[in-house]
């Protein structure tokens, strides 16, 4: 039996991974920093990881634990408003706890982003330099490296598994799309943003895969294209069938610091001979939105 702690197993991620796994026969556990946890989390937060230890340190007692780190401060403008505190969380707290886990023999599976890449070049592929031209993208790289040299001091292993723009219907922007569209309503969707969406189950099934072969490296998750806003809605609605509409938005000038590359989408061939996951197509995307 697989064994594995889910960090930030309450976030959007995080929740579909503990499923997924338990599903699959894993032994699961996961971490919250929610005051108000639910059956079987424990308490951790990366703002103080000290502050709890004595809630997650027997899992240092499992033989072959795999560690799924999900937690972060996400945001550029939250990462751009205040870099030293969310560094200490993105970089600092998460490398110090990854480091004990590894020091005890545990396999560490760390959420990167493909923030790492400025975005001039599309299908970056896994081996690529690091380029982040934003504050978050700058701490995850920094994290990545920070992981590598843990692993390499403990001789434990460590995945780096960057994703391309996670997709849910329990998001607003999305889940009001399906709702709006399917009533026979319009929306507007932005033509000058691109993204390569990949949805919950494609992430976590590519996880699940890749923490069962204890595969240490840099591994990538991204949709097969980059698309726009407008392409994805118009998806939507296509397989909708409904009476709806979607109408052109420009965005990019009211994005204030939030970054808008010019491709997002990331290559996977080595994650393809690893794992043989190939990159989500848009089609798969909407099927699973509206399932």
């Amino acid at each position: 039996m697989f064994s594995g702690l889910v960090i930030g197993g309450d976030g959007l991620i995080g929740r579909a991974l503990g499923a997924h796994l338990a599903v699959a026969g894993w032994q699961v556990a996961s971490t919250s920093r929610r005051e108000m946890r639910g059956a079987g989390e424990r308490l951790l937060d990366l703002r103080d990881p000290e502050a709890s230890r004595a809630e997650w340190t027997d899992q240092f007692r499992i033989p072959e634990l795999v560690v799924f780190i999900t937690a972060a401060a996400t945001g550029y403008a939250r990462c751009n408003d205040d870099p030293a505190g969310t560094r200490l969380i993105n970089v600092g707290n998460t490398i110090q706890l990854a480091r004990e886990f590894m020091r005890h023999g545990a396999h560490v599976v760390y959420l990167s982003s493909n923030a790492v890449f400025d975005g001039k070049a599309a299908y970056a592929p896994e081996e690529s330099l690091l380029s982040p031209d934003t504050e978050y993208g700058r701490q995850k790289a920094a994290c990545e490296t920070g992981l590598l040299q843990a692993a390499s001091e403990a001789g434990s292993g460590v995945s780096i598994v960057r994703l391309t723009k996670v997709v849910d219907r329990s998001q607003p922007l999305v889940g009001g799309w399906i709702r709006d569209l399917r009533a026979g309503a319009t929306v507007r969707a932005a033509v000058d943003l691109v993204l390569s969406p990949i949805t919950l189950g494609f992430v976590v099934d590519g996880l699940r895969k890749l923490a069962e072969r204890r595969l240490a490296g840099r591994y990538h998750l991204s949709g097969s294209d980059d698309v726009t806003y407008f392409d994805l809605a118009s998806s939507l609605l296509a397989a909708t069938g409904s009476a709806g509409r979607v109408e052109e938005d420009r965005v990019r000038d009211r994005l204030g610091s939030a970054p808008s590359p010019d491709h997002s989408a990331i290559g996977m061939h080595s994650t393809y001979e690893a794992l043989d996951v190939r990159a989500q197509p848009l089609a798969s995307v909407t099927s699973e939105l509206l399932a």
